[in-house]
């Protein structure tokens, strides 16, 4: 369920776990909190699918 939340987020823009993390917890409050870590192993999951293909930026200060 987490992953196609994601996928719907990412539908309308470009997002970074983080930000991801931030609007399921917007979302759900304190029912169900979400870990730091959880976007990152969903993102991998749904991009190896052929769903989503990741972008890299450049770092701060390159």
């Amino acid at each position: 369920m987490l992953d196609l939340s994601f996928l719907g987020f990412l539908h309308e823009e470009p997002l970074h776990g983080y930000e991801l993390r931030t609007r399921i917890a917007r979302l759900t409050g304190h029912v169900r909190a979400v870990s730091h870590g959880t976007p990152y192993p969903a993102i991998r999951r749904i991009e190896k699918a052929g769903l989503l293909r990741t972008i890299a930026e450049p770092e701060y200060g390159s």
